[in-house]
């Protein structure tokens, strides 16, 4: 048969017929070690039929991972025992997110200050730390948590799945353009790193075709040269990025031949970047939602109507400035649970970004829970004089569609005052700048202060992010 449905360990296990990749059984490598495989298969194979399950199962499976973890928690975390001890939280006896929602949201700074009162002092059986996970810093000091065997095998089990969904093939060739590892320095030479596989326990597990990396730190001609070498079938790299790719790409009249599918990862794609990159590349873009601390949140709906969640991995909340569950169709807060993680349990996180849920069923007919869209970081905002916020992407559709601007970033350093960084092209003029004060006044609705700072280029954050919104007015 088609797809994932032999492994080379003398088992047979075949996929659902609606979820057969358009690939022969050579799609599998014999090299993998085949009790891993037979793990990573059967996972990979209970995700992609989960989210055919009915609702009701599909909420009651999860609810089952929530009090396993719960439990673990409460008798081998200090800070989550005295967390669910003031809640009067009983794991055993809890029938829903109500009692869940009893404890604190757990924030930034938490982790950040209870490194050891979060880490597990014993683990489960056959749980294995594999390694401490940071994060890049783009929005502050790093955090740092545990990763181990099983939450790499969820992770490899949800990529595999998405890549399912996105109708990516991993025998062809894949480009990255992101940051990598200071000691990969390969990634930062003029030509990139070059391998025969993926990379990592993907190429153990499939047959995988070449790989072409890049470093972000790289300037624009250097990437541009990079992606014409590599005449990759994929390209994957940060919104951002693909944004300013697809202009030079654009203005110099050239071609990316065999592209077949770009993934944006890492920021907020909005809707006007993606028509960007889809009309200049002529193909799909497929966006998904990751973050250091949980893993795979949410991939983008195969049928094109917004993100499904990786319920089996998380538990997500949509949460108001009170921390209470906002209406169907109203945007909050995204609050996670990450279920697999028994090293460093993240419970009830703050991930700092904003979505809105559709209570309404999804076309595609998959039932886990869906999203509209990712709204923004909370970097991603303005603090209006009275408290309000206002999130940016209007801000940032009228600032990409500005001629003159090759570049952008706004600092709001006051509620009062933005300072406006320009890369400017050289048709730049006055015009421009009270064509942008004109906009922000007015959609603000306030008559803000709004300096200009000429500069040659802007720096992306720790990380390798672009942050085009910054917000330090408190």
């Amino acid at each position: 048969m088609n797809g994932l449905g032999h492994i080379r360990d003398g088992k047979h296990r075949s996929l659902p017929a609606d979820f057969e990749l358009r690939c022969t059984p050579d799609y599998i490598s014999p090299t993998f070690p085949s009790g891993l495989a037979a793990t990573l298969w059967v996972l990979t194979n209970e995700l992609l039929a989960n989210e055919w399950r009915e609702r009701g199962e599909i909420e009651s499976r999860q609810l089952g991972q929530l009090r396993s973890l719960l439990r673990f928690a409460r008798d081998r975390c200090p800070l989550y025992a005295e967390r669910m001890r003031a809640a009067r939280l009983d794991p055993e006896s809890m029938s829903g997110l109500a009692e869940l929602r009893r404890m604190p949201v757990l924030t930034r700074t938490d982790l950040q200050d209870n490194f050891d009162r979060i880490r597990a002092s014993q683990l489960p059986p056959h749980t294995d730390v594999t390694g401490e996970l940071a994060t890049s810093g783009s929005i502050g000091a790093p955090v740092r948590l545990l990763s181990t065997n099983i939450t790499t095998l969820m992770w490899e089990a949800c990529n595999i799945r998405d890549m399912v969904w996105a109708g990516i093939d991993p025998r062809r060739s894949l480009a990255v353009i992101r940051r990598f590892p200071e000691q990969f320095q390969q990634a930062r030479t003029d030509t990139g790193a070059h391998g025969d596989g993926w990379g990592g326990n993907l190429d153990k597990c499939f047959a995988t075709g070449p790989s072409h990396v890049m470093d972000i730190s790289q300037d624009l001609d250097t990437q541009l040269s990079f992606l014409l070498n590599a005449r990759s079938d994929y390209l994957l790299s940060y919104p951002s990025n693909l944004d300013i790719l697809r202009r030079a790409v654009a203005e110099r009249g050239l071609n990316l031949p065999g592209l077949k599918v770009v993934t944006a990862v890492g920021e907020v794609l909005f809707e006007h970047v993606r028509r960007g990159i889809e009309t200049t590349f002529n193909v799909p873009v497929w966006d998904l939602y990751t973050c250091v601390e949980t893993g795979y949140i949410a991939s983008q709906c195969p049928g094109g109507t917004g993100y499904h969640v990786h319920e089996e991995n998380v538990l997500l909340e949509i949460l108001d400035e009170n921390n209470e569950p906002c209406e169907p169709g109203q945007p909050g807060k995204v609050v996670v649970t990450a279920l697999a993680n028994y090293a460093s349990p993240i419970i009830r996180y703050d991930v700092g970004d904003y979505s809105t849920e559709v209570p309404e069923p999804c076309p595609c007919g998959r039932r886990l829970m869906r999203l509209k869209e990712i709204i923004g970081r909370q970097r991603g905002q303005v603090l209006l004089p009275d408290g309000r916020i206002k999130f940016t992407q209007h801000l940032s559709h009228v600032m990409a569609e500005m001629t003159g601007i090759r570049q952008f970033k706004v600092i709001q350093h006051e509620r009062d005052r933005l300072e406006m960084l320009i890369v400017p092209m050289d048709d730049f003029s006055e015009n421009h700048k009270q064509k942008i004060i004109e906009e922000f006044r007015e959609y603000l609705g306030f008559p803000v202060e709004i300096s200009f700072t000429l500069v040659p280029r802007i720096e992306r954050a720790p990380g390798g992010k672009y942050l085009d919104f910054v917000c330090k007015a408190t």
